[in-house]
């Protein structure tokens, strides 16, 4: 199964030109294919915010220059995972680069 520093190396080298988009695209998509299936929520986080980026890429939303400008800020994201202990059924993943506060909502 792949990890998240294998899927951020691949993803520098695109950034950094040593790869073509189609190239990491091709390496991608059939590593990150069941990426479900890993226990590393780092590498599904990841997985699912370049697949999140590729899609509005594909969809014409993005150009190449914003689609990198994505990716870039994916890369060097600090992804942080929460799990709500009232609610273990329930799992939040949110990126973010500020301090989380959680304030606690009565039903």
């Amino acid at each position: 199964m792949v990890s998240s520093s294998q899927i951020k190396e691949r993803l520098s080298l695109f950034l950094a030109n040593r790869i073509s988009l189609k190239q990491f695209e091709d390496w991608f998509i059939p590593n990150t294919r069941d990426i479900r299936r890993t226990r590393s929520e780092a590498a599904m986080s990841l997985a699912f915010a370049i697949e999140g980026a590729l899609s509005e890429y594909l969809s014409r939303i993005l150009d190449e220059r914003e689609l990198r400008d994505e990716l870039l800020q994916i890369l060097h994201a600090d992804n942080k995972v929460v799990e709500i202990v009232d609610t273990p059924q329930q799992v939040f993943v949110f990126r973010s680069s500020a301090p989380v506060a959680f304030v606690p909502v009565r039903a």
